[in-house]
């Protein structure tokens, strides 16, 4: 996914509606459709929008503005900066509380390598893991002054089945394009690293922190033993997203069908990877007041990403 600079699209009316019924107490992720989104397009996003919905029961709301124009996909959202110690104490929690082998599994094997003291989460992935990130993302037009977790904008052309959507959804939630920090830089040492930074290998043992065009990135949750999907190394678009063979809902860049988005897609495990999990027996996600807020602040402005 190419990482571009542009303006919103203004808009002249706006209509919110509310997420679907779930299945289970958990996350809701709450749309609110500029007048640009037609009523067939919002059926597409709400369809989209169902399997976050009835698969993830971590205990938050995330509000995402949905816009429809551009010639391609993009996401806006603010990244911030968060003590890696309290990160990794909160994931630890919600894999505890909810039974989540995956996650219990990934964090054996969680160390940040060159990484040092900070990673970044999106405002909804920090409250998802029960942090108490406040979202600070400002929608387009009237809404401008309004606070959304991001704003999702995608061509009209693209709205035949969900893999876009899913791929700019995915981005709010903070896995594929914004996951990692090799998107905007190079981490030399000192550099923020961001969720999926952490489940980065170039082979087992050994992370990957090079935008090198030579070099070989792939996600893995067992300290790189299992190569789950290779990331994009290409140059072009964003490094937190996937190769495009196989096509992913994912890939850098839209191509031919898609593999679906679900619990056991690389998508889907980059999202247990940054705490989203299935319900359990385990109850709900602990309210942000269990954590230590300590080393909380808000870094950069807003990221807009574009797909080509």
């Amino acid at each position: 996914m190419k990482t571009l600079n542009r303006p919103f699209l203004a808009a002249l009316a706006f209509v919110s509606l509310g997420a679907a019924t779930k299945a289970h107490a958990g996350m809701v992720i709450i749309p609110t459709f500029d007048a640009s989104v037609t009523s067939g397009q919002q059926a597409v996003i709400q369809q989209a929008l169902n399997f976050y919905n009835n698969t993830f029961a971590n205990n938050v709301t995330i509000q995402i503005e949905f816009v429809t124009g551009g010639s391609g996909g993009s996401s806006g959202a603010n990244p911030t900066a968060i003590s890696y110690t309290t990160v990794k104490n909160a994931l630890g929690t919600v894999a505890s509380t909810f039974s989540s082998s995956v996650l219990t599994n990934a964090l054996s094997f969680w160390n940040v390598g060159n990484i040092t003291t900070s990673l970044e989460l999106t405002s909804a992935d920090c409250r998802a893991i029960g942090l108490g990130c406040a979202a600070n993302q400002a929608g387009t037009g009237s809404f401008a002054s309004s606070t959304f977790d991001g704003v999702v904008t995608v061509a009209s052309n693209l709205y035949a089945d969900t893999s876009v959507i899913d791929h700019e959804i995915n981005e709010v939630l903070g896995v594929g394009g914004w996951g990692t920090i090799l998107t905007s830089s190079v981490n030399g040492g000192s550099a923020l690293g961001a969720i999926l930074d952490p489940y980065r290998f170039s082979a087992p043992g050994t992370k990957s922190f090079t935008n090198a065009t030579t070099a070989t990135s792939y996600f893995s949750l067992n300290g790189g033993t299992t190569n789950i999907a290779s990331f994009n190394q290409t140059g072009i678009g964003d490094y937190g997203d996937l190769t495009t063979s196989p096509c992913y809902a994912q890939s850098y860049t839209v191509c031919a069908s898609p593999l679906a988005v679900s619990l056991t897609s690389p998508e889907g495990l980059m999202l247990q990877g940054a705490g989203y999990v299935p319900p359990s027996s385990g109850g709900a996600t602990p309210e942000p007041a269990s954590f230590s807020l300590m080393g909380i602040a808000l870094a950069g402005l807003a990221i807009i990403r574009r797909r080509k």
